[in-house]
C-alpha cells in the first residue's frame, strides 16, 4: 500500500522537460513504481514536479526546474555529498538533490534514484556504498 504525504489531490505525473523526462520515464519503468504529482510546498494546487514511490516509502521527486530530490540515509547520504555525487539537501538531513539538466546529468540522476529504489528495495548498506565508491572511483578517472 502506498503511503503519501497529504500535499494535494492524488494525480499522475505530470511530463517534465527534456532530460528530467527521460528519468522520469526510466524510473517508471522500475518494478513497483509509482509516479504522482508532486505539488509546491505549501500550495497543493500547484503543480512542481514529479514524485515516485514503491510500497516501502518515497524514492524522490523531480522539480520543474529540473532538480531531483532523493530520499536515503543519513549515512548514505553523508557518503554521497562526501564522494562529491550528490549535494546535501538543507531541509532534511537524509536526503540529497542534484541537477538534471544535460543527459550527463539525468544518466547520474538515474544512478542516484536506482541506489534509492534499491535501498528500499531491501539491498544491503554495504552493497550501496561499495556501488558509490565505485561510481566515484570512475568518475575520478
Amino acid at each position: 500500500m502506498f503511503q503519501l504525504r497529504n500535499e494535494g489531490e492524488l494525480r499522475p505525473a505530470p511530463a517534465l522537460a527534456g532530460p528530467a523526462e527521460t528519468v522520469s520515464v526510466t524510473v517508471q519503468s522500475w518494478a513497483d513504481v509509482k509516479s504522482f504529482t508532486h505539488w509546491q510546498l505549501g500550495d497543493p494546487t500547484a503543480v512542481d514536479g514529479a514524485e515516485f514511490h514503491v510500497p516501502e516509502g518515497e524514492l524522490g521527486h523531480i522539480h520543474l526546474g529540473g532538480e531531483v530530490h532523493l530520499a536515503l540515509t543519513e549515512e548514505l547520504r553523508a557518503l554521497l555529498v562526501k564522494l562529491g555525487l550528490a549535494e546535501p539537501f538543507r531541509y532534511h538531513r537524509a536526503w540529497v538533490q542534484a541537477p538534471v539538466g544535460s543527459r550527463a546529468e539525468a544518466d547520474h540522476a538515474t544512478w542516484l534514484f536506482r541506489l534509492a529504489y534499491d535501498r528500499l528495495r531491501g539491498a544491503a548498506e554495504q552493497d550501496l556504498v561499495h556501488r558509490m565508491q565505485n561510481c566515484s572511483t570512475r568518475a575520478q578517472q
